[in-house]
This record gives C-alpha cells, sequence and structure tokens, in this order.
C-alpha cells in the first residue's frame, strides 16, 4: 500500500495488468529495433530490405498492423556526385 493505495489489486482486477504493459513495450521495443537499425544501414549507405518485426510479432504484440507489409525497403540516400575526392 502506498498512500492508502494499492496498485497491486488494480493491476490485477484492470484488463491489462502486467502482462498487457509487458506486451506494449516489447512492440515499443520492436519498432525501435526496426527503426534504428534502418538508420544504421541507410547511414551505411545500404539499400535494400530489412524486416518488420512489428508485423511479424502481430500475435505476440496483440497489435495488428493492416497496411503493413513483412518487410520495409530502405534506399540509400548517398549522393554520388557529392563525394569528396581528394588528391
Amino acid at each position: 500500500m502506498f498512500f492508502g493505495l494499492d496498485f497491486g489489486s488494480t493491476l490485477i482486477n484492470s484488463g491489462a495488468g502486467i502482462e498487457g504493459e509487458l506486451e506494449s513495450t516489447y512492440y515499443i521495443a520492436l519498432r525501435l529495433y526496426v527503426l534504428i537499425c534502418s538508420l544504421v544501414l541507410k547511414s551505411a549507405g545500404f539499400s535494400g530490405y530489412v524486416l518488420n518485426f512489428p508485423k511479424i510479432h502481430e500475435k505476440t504484440t496483440g497489435v495488428i498492423l493492416e497496411g503493413e507489409s513483412f518487410y520495409r525497403e530502405i534506399q540509400s540516400s548517398e549522393n554520388k556526385d557529392s563525394n569528396i575526392i581528394i588528391n
């Protein structure tokens, strides 16, 4: 009990509870993982596809992503003309 409030029974009696919090945290972690990987790969000049882990783990997280595919395309923003040539 904290200041007369019983948080344990609130979490158990609410529909989501700790399990729901873990699922939402897992979904956020998957989103961040794909975003960070995409940014790192793009800055390294990678062009291609990466797996969309939130879409793959829809059943685990409980978040249905209808408009997304199982992969994401990354296009390199590197400009070949802007490279510095040192003589």
